[in-house]
């Protein structure tokens, strides 16, 4: 059950309205995920300094169990980045992504997953 957190003080007019469908589709075919566990949560207009400075800037975070490991991890960020500097036309440069491996603590329709 991918979680995605994305947090920007970007204007969510200058985010394209697509990209959490994007970015949904990306994630599930990425780490094999089915789209209905998949929870996409984009936070715009925050208040944030990215790179030590006041500007443009995002951070996407994704957890979830058992994708994430040095192996694999080089090779989704190119299409998460992909995804993110289409959406919001802000360079590689401007966003941080962190993958977080999560223990199988986590439950959905009264069910624990893993």
């Amino acid at each position: 059950m991918p979680l995605c957190y994305i947090f920007t003080n970007l204007k969510d007019s200058e985010i394209s309205p697509d990209l959490e469908e994007n970015l949904e589709e990306c994630i599930s075919k990425l780490m094999n995920k089915p789209k209905e566990r998949i929870t996409v949560m984009l936070n715009t207009g925050i208040r944030m300094r990215f790179g030590g400075k006041k500007q443009p800037g995002m951070v996407c975070n994704i957890h979830s169990i058992a994708v994430f490991d040095e192996k694999r991890n080089p090779g989704y960020f190119p299409q998460l980045f992909d995804v993110l500097t289409s959406a919001t036309k802000l360079p590689a440069s401007s966003i941080t992504i962190e993958l977080t491996d999560l223990p199988a603590h986590m439950a959905l329709n009264g069910a624990a997953l893993s």
